[in-house]
């Protein structure tokens, strides 16, 4: 409302909404605006609502059910819709007609090139981490190697932290939240980035940011073997994917990775060639630009 208030001598051709909670005010921003309304889905919200653990089982399909319906309702009113896959983005156009995907990938120079880089032959993993982002089984993986994993970013809540460190059995490593600019240094470092997002209805379909980050930071992958993501990594070449909930299956990827001398930096490269060639944020930037165009 401030914002407005102070724009009222501006002209507004474009609104971009991220959170689901904005869909409500859709219809007054257009009434006050004239402006399109674009709006960013980064994940499936109605499947998200599922994981929410803290609801009952019941509660939260009927919460779940509920939101879908609401959001497919206000999302008549949005002029143009974007979706980092092509899932999402099929849900969207049930509703939005202008939809399109846009992965969430960094931008490259933010990285150091992997070629000019001495790996450290170490493991880490970078974002916001949770039961239901592996973290537990990231412990437990890093209890039987006896090896070290470095976190850089923080726990949903400090039982969970404490849990993870118990398990891990002294080997986990937190480093919590670090600047982004930082930790895209820090990662190139690394020799390993792993990703184990259990599996539920909307970690399996996504692209999380992180996968990009560590292909650009020339990284070996160990990840969750979701369709979207076997996609990516084994087109690249650039890791291994395994069941997230087999600690062993991830135990014996690690081993597979590091037992074979240049393995990891080999993989790394080919991640970091296939981000130069092929998954560039330039790339998805025009086909956000283009989707700007026909609206404005």
């Amino acid at each position: 409302r401030a914002y407005l208030t102070k724009s009222d001598d501006k002209k507004i051709d474009i609104i971009h909404i991220h959170d689901p909670e904005l869909l409500l005010a859709v219809r007054k921003l257009k009434k006050l605006t004239r402006s399109k309304i674009i709006f960013d889905s980064h994940e499936n919200t109605s499947r998200q609502i599922l994981n929410k653990n803290y609801l009952p089982s019941p509660i939260r399909y009927i919460v779940s059910f509920l939101y879908a319906h609401l959001e497919g309702f206000l999302l008549r009113d949005v002029d143009g819709g974007i979706g980092v896959t092509e899932s999402i983005v099929k849900l969207l156009r049930k509703n939005v007609a202008n939809a399109v995907v846009v992965k969430n990938i960094p931008r490259l120079e933010g990285f150091q090139n992997a070629r000019a880089v001495k790996k450290n032959g170490q493991i880490c993993y970078s974002g916001g981490i949770s039961v239901a982002r592996g973290g537990l089984v990231i412990a437990d993986a890093a209890r039987i190697l006896k090896k070290e994993i470095h976190i850089y970013g923080l726990w949903n809540n400090d039982a969970i932290r404490k849990r993870a460190e118990k398990v891990g059995g002294g080997y986990i490593v937190n480093h919590g939240f670090i600047p982004q600019a930082d930790l895209y240094k820090t990662l190139s470092e690394y020799s390993i980035g792993i990703i184990l997002f259990q599996d539920t209805p909307n970690n399996r379909d996504s692209y999380p940011n992180k996968l990009f980050e560590y292909m650009a930071a020339g990284l070996a992958v160990v990840a969750s073997n979701f369709k979207n993501w076997i996609s990516i990594i084994e087109d690249a070449g650039c890791g291994i994917c395994v069941d997230p909930s087999d600690t062993m299956a991830v135990v014996e990827a690690i081993r597979s990775i590091t037992k074979k001398e240049d393995l990891a930096l080999e993989m790394g490269l080919k991640g970091f060639d296939k981000m130069c060639h092929e998954y560039s944020w330039e790339k998805e930037f025009s086909m956000l630009k283009s989707l700007y165009e026909r609206l404005a």
